[in-house]
């Protein structure tokens, strides 16, 4: 109720959680239909991929990447992982076999009706149940960590020309994208040196992300790549203490939230720039 338990988690654990974890997997609406729905964060997006080439979809045996297509989209909230990425920057995924559900969180989401009606035959919990594996596989049996920086580097430059365009009323002069371009150019070109490491702080580079104040108006919510929009409930924004501020008209939070994304993605980028160099820094308590 309320993620009390996940967040509660979380934060008592926040310590080894930072030190150790390298991903956190997420499956709560597992099965409602048959087709794939992946959010993450952008630099798992490659090894979920390859995870679904390899699993069969219930419907016809074909793989369930060739009916997916491959997009990942934003994380919001709502569901457990939220104090994973937002609050402790662990990269997160969420993933569902969806479809139309009628009767979501009423008396008749049961057994009966899933064994009956969702899913007879419990086919699609299967291949769920191989996705999440293959995937929590992967990540864990492996010297070099499948996180692909490259991916989320051009996830990004694509967000922030979204992001320019979203500025339609901003007085002339008072935002100053330079240094966020430029910040995501020296990430992406860190990313292609980092790719072959076989190390582990592969998967902390998102510890990065991480703004010690927090967003503006929930410190809370620490993460500058990805988070729930304030007034939009379960969905996401990218750049959201950015986003939020346009959205509001706050030209001067905007643009302190800009140069804030700007020095989270250059620290990212030198963070990687030393895993390239096989020279892991000490990692920081998020």
């Amino acid at each position: 109720y309320g993620l009390l338990g996940s967040t509660a988690y979380g934060e008592m654990n926040a310590a080894e959680l930072a030190a150790k974890a390298v991903a956190y997997i997420n499956v709560d609406e597992g099965v409602s239909g048959g087709e794939l729905k992946v959010s993450a964060t952008q630099a798992l997006a490659k090894v979920i991929r390859a995870a679904a080439a390899d699993v069969e979809d219930p419907r016809d045996g074909r793989s369930l990447l060739s009916h997916w297509g491959g997009e990942v989209g934003l994380l919001g909230s709502g569901s457990d992982y939220t104090v994973f990425l937002d609050h402790l920057g662990i990269a997160s995924a969420d993933m569902q076999l969806s479809g139309s559900y009628g009767v979501y969180h009423s008396v008749y989401d049961s057994f009966t009706w899933m064994a009956t009606q969702g899913d007879p035959g419990f086919r699609f919990h299967v291949a769920m149940a191989r996705l999440w594996g293959l995937v929590a596989i992967r990540l864990a049996d492996t010297k070099a960590l499948p996180f692909d920086h490259s991916e989320q580097a051009s996830a990004l430059a694509k967000q922030v020309v979204a992001l320019q365009k979203r500025v339609t009323k901003a007085p002339v002069g008072m935002l100053h994208f330079e240094p966020l371009v430029s910040a995501v150019a020296k990430y992406a070109s860190a990313a292609i040196d980092a790719s072959s490491a076989e190390n582990d702080v592969l998967a902390f580079t998102e510890r990065r992300f991480l703004l010690p104040s927090g967003l503006p108006r929930r410190p809370w919510f620490k993460h500058v790549l990805q988070a729930p929009g304030l007034y939009l409930g379960y969905a996401a924004l990218a750049f959201p203490g950015i986003a939020q501020a346009v959205d509001d008209g706050d030209w001067a939070t905007a643009d302190e939230q800009i140069q804030a994304a700007a020095n989270a993605i250059r620290q990212a980028a030198l963070f990687l720039g030393e895993v390239g160099g096989a020279t892991p820094p000490q990692m920081a308590i998020a």
